[in-house]
């Protein structure tokens, strides 16, 4: 995965940079070795604060086939991130968050049969559910994204860094 080519990178660079200090300041064996360890531990320490190593689970539910394929695309994209199914109807999305493990789920509010507002409500009532991030071109739709207590409302047409900024906020809270 992409996550744990950077891990790698990031580690021979970090072992790079240590060997360099050993060979500019002539330090003595041992000294070498419990720096490497002690700058590792830390280094990997950082990396799991991140949340780097941590694999979000996503569902995206739209009804506008072109949207949908958009998020999703978008969404894998991001390190770290996988969207496991992508639905047009929230019937089906609720049907799959009972029965599999998502992290966080990506809805229109405006859809035939059941909205994103009620999907979000159906979801939030479950004893062990995932987050929910409600996107809507009307932004009349903030208030009652607040109401259900969604996890985020971003107004249509989106942008790639608000989908990102919504990640960050996901691992940060996580």
């Amino acid at each position: 995965r992409y996550c744990f080519t950077c891990w790698l990178y990031c580690t021979s660079l970090l072992l790079l940079v240590i060997y360099h200090h050993f060979l500019v300041y002539s330090c003595n064996i041992i000294s070498f070795y419990c720096t490497i360890l002690s700058s590792i531990y830390y280094f990997h320490k950082y990396w799991f604060q991140l949340g780097v190593f941590m694999n979000i689970r996503t569902i995206v539910v739209d009804n506008t086939v072109e949207l949908k394929e958009k998020l999703t695309k978008l969404l894998n994209e991001i390190p770290g991130v996988t969207v496991c199914q992508s639905f047009d109807d929230a019937v089906a999305a609720m049907q799959y968050v009972e029965e599999h493990p998502v992290d966080l789920v990506f809805s229109d509010v405006v859809m035939p049969e059941i909205s994103g507002i009620t999907l979000a409500s159906s979801i939030y009532a479950l004893p062990e559910h995932p987050e929910v991030v409600l996107l809507s071109g009307i932004p009349g739709f903030s208030l009652e994204a607040w109401k259900v207590q969604a996890f985020g409302f971003i107004i249509k047409p989106y942008t790639r860094r608000q989908i990102v900024d919504m990640i960050k906020k996901f691992r940060e809270r996580s």
